[in-house]
């Protein structure tokens, strides 16, 4: 689940109220301004006082969502979402053990991460 603002957008050419949404992957804009821009894209993100302002395909964005909320949105689209690796708490050394059905012989397993 991502996060949800209404605000102001301003771009070239015009501004206007949007309905910004920023996921995992993606920022999208919808009502004024119908855009969806993968956060891989985005450039020069930074906060100038109550906006967010990004560029993407050589378009500057600005969108008027408050200092706080601007800075935790800039925050986010600088932080990656992490890898599955970092979500499974394994590492390289470790194994689970297990017994076979019969409960007699132990096996052990390897971590999918292991090389």
């Amino acid at each position: 689940m991502g996060r949800e603002a209404r605000c102001v957008g301003r771009w070239k050419g015009g501004s206007g109220e949007v309905k910004a949404l920023l996921e995992s992957h993606d920022l999208i804009l919808r009502e004024s301004l119908k855009r969806t821009f993968p956060i891989a894209g985005l450039k020069n993100v930074r906060v100038v006082g109550d906006d967010l302002i990004f560029a993407s395909g050589g378009e500057e964005i600005a969108l008027a969502l408050g200092a706080d909320t601007a800075a935790r949105w800039a925050k986010k689209i600088a932080t990656p979402p992490p890898t599955l690796k970092e979500k499974i708490p394994f590492t390289n050394a470790y194994t689970a053990h297990g017994t076979t059905l019969t409960g007699l012989a132990p096996t052990r397993i390897r971590s999918p991460f292991s090389r």
